[in-house]
């Protein structure tokens, strides 16, 4: 019996695996991946981007609750950004709430980026792709104050 194979039964029994005789190593091609075109990380600031507590957000705050900020063309972040790393704070919501993030004018996903209490402050950083006009879009489901900050655009090398 091979010392590697005495390892193995070792550590197998030692967690109440049922050990056999070894199975040979499958050396199967991996299975092809998908890839889109190279990017790189650019960092940026933070730039505070939209505050929705102040008169001019930095946002547009669209119906029932949905606001939308452009990423790309504002404090130096190029056209061609394809995502941002953001951190998006929720801000008071008068109930339990949570808020998700997606790429402008897409379909709304049904995961959040930040999960909150009533009357509290959270904030989560998370990676975002853009539009292709460079803009995000931001829903809470309750009313709820929003702020985004970027600290950084993915850019085609």
């Amino acid at each position: 019996m091979s010392r590697r194979w005495c390892l193995a039964l070792v550590v197998a029994s030692a967690a109440g695996v049922v050990v056999g005789a070894p199975l040979p190593l499958a050396h199967a091609a991996p299975a092809p991946v998908a890839v889109g075109p190279a990017s790189r990380y650019q960092a940026v600031g933070p730039v505070r981007l939209a505050d929705t507590r102040e008169a001019s957000c930095g946002c547009e705050l669209l119906a029932d609750g949905l606001v939308r900020v452009q990423v790309t063309g504002r404090s130096g972040i190029v056209a061609g950004a394809t995502a941002a790393a953001v951190t998006i704070t929720a801000i008071a919501a008068a109930q339990p709430s949570f808020v998700t993030v997606w790429p402008a004018g897409g379909a709304r996903p049904t995961t959040s980026v930040v999960n909150l209490a009533a009357h509290s402050v959270v904030a989560n950083s998370t990676i975002v792709p853009l539009s292709v006009d460079g803009a995000i879009d931001l829903w809470a489901n309750a009313p709820t104050q929003l702020v985004v900050d970027v600290s950084g655009v993915f850019v085609e090398s």
